[in-house]
C-alpha cells in the first residue's frame, strides 16, 4: 500500500501490482499530491478518500493521466476507483461503473493486457489503450525504454505497443 500522507510524488512509466489481496486498497490518499502518470496498476483499487482533487503542482489528491487501472481478480471491488479527491485524464479503469472526476478516461473497457496475473503488463494489439493517450503527451519512453508513440499516438499504461 501506498499512503500519501502529505507530500508530493511524481511517478510515472511504473508497474504496481497487489494480487495478494486485491480487495485492499493500494492508494490511500491522505493529503499531498500524488501525480501518476503513464503507469499501469493491477490488482491495485484506489481509495481516493472525499476532498476535492486539485492536481496543481501544489495541489492535493492522487491525479492519474494516460494511465491503466485494472482489477480482474476474483474478491475484488466492483469499482477500482472510490471516493472524489482523485481526478483522471485519459485513464483506463477497469471495472469502473460510476463516473469518476476527469476527462477523456475509459471506464469499464478491459485493457487487454498480455498475462497481468504472470506479471507481463504489455498490451494486446487490439488493446483499447493502443493509441488512446492524450495527444499533447510528452512522454518519450515507456518502462522498457521503447520510444512512444509506436502509431500516431502514445498509449496508455507503462507499455507501449511495439509495431512491426
Amino acid at each position: 500500500m501506498l499512503l500519501n500522507g502529505g507530500n508530493s510524488m511524481v511517478v510515472t512509466n511504473s508497474t504496481f501490482s497487489n494480487p495478494s489481496n486485491p480487495a485492499d486498497p493500494a492508494f490511500i490518499n491522505n493529503g499531498g499530491l500524488l501525480q501518476i502518470s503513464f503507469s499501469t496498476l493491477y490488482d491495485t483499487p484506489i481509495d481516493c478518500g472525499s476532498a476535492s482533487p486539485d492536481c496543481s503542482g501544489s495541489g492535493k489528491g492522487i491525479c492519474f493521466d494516460n494511465s491503466i487501472i485494472f482489477t480482474d481478480t476474483p474478491g475484488a471491488p466492483a469499482d477500482t476507483m472510490t471516493g472524489t479527491a482523485c481526478s483522471s485524464k485519459d485513464t483506463l479503469v477497469f471495472p469502473q461503473s460510476t463516473g469518476i472526476t476527469g476527462t477523456g478516461n475509459l471506464l469499464g473497457e478491459n485493457p487487454l493486457l498480455v498475462d497481468p496475473a504472470s506479471g507481463d503488463f504489455h498490451l494486446q494489439a487490439t488493446s483499447p489503450a493502443v493509441d488512446a493517450a492524450d495527444p499533447a503527451a510528452t512522454d518519450d519512453h515507456d518502462f522498457d525504454g521503447t520510444k512512444r508513440p509506436q502509431g500516431p499516438r502514445d498509449d496508455l499504461g507503462a507499455f507501449e505497443l511495439t509495431q512491426p
